[in-house]
Order: C-alpha cells, then sequence, then structure tokens
C-alpha cells in the first residue's frame, strides 16, 4: 500500500509538464502548478461561503502540494539517477 501511495505521488506530483509550441519552443511548468490553483481557488470558496469542510479540503491539498514539493527531500532513495556523462 506504501508503495503504491508513493508511486502515485512521485508520478504525479513531480517533474513538469512540457507544451511543444513550436519547432524549439516549448512552455514548461511544473506538475505542481495545477495542484496549487485547484487548492487555492477550493481554500477561497470555502472561505468566503463559510463552509468549513470544503476549507479544509483546500488546506489539506495544499499540504500535499507542499510535500509533493519536497517529495525527494523526504525521500532521497527515490530520486532518479542522472544519467552517466562519457
Amino acid at each position: 500500500m506504501k508503495e503504491g501511495v508513493l508511486k502515485f505521488l512521485e508520478t504525479y506530483l513531480t517533474g513538469a509538464y512540457h507544451l511543444k509550441l513550436k519547432d524549439n519552443l516549448y512552455a514548461n511548468f511544473p506538475k505542481l502548478a495545477p495542484v496549487f490553483t485547484i487548492a487555492f481557488l477550493v481554500t477561497l470558496i470555502g472561505d468566503i461561503n463559510e463552509i468549513k469542510i470544503i476549507s479544509y479540503i483546500g488546506y489539506f491539498i495544499i499540504f500535499v502540494g507542499l510535500f509533493g514539493f519536497f517529495f525527494y527531500n523526504i525521500f532521497p532513495s527515490r530520486r532518479p539517477e542522472k544519467p552517466k556523462e562519457d
């Protein structure tokens, strides 16, 4: 169970998305960007409408995003190996 959760977090929270705009032009942004955007919106909606459970869900998503930001610092053994230079 633990390995499955870590694999899920590693797959969906670490790294970046790469969008090809032109031949040699890419737009790169971290995978955490949509997570934080959704988290802040959910928290804002919960705070504005004074619905505590929605606010707590938003805070939890923010916590998960921060966990994803420090994922390789917490689990250094899961860090991908750098390619060897010859």
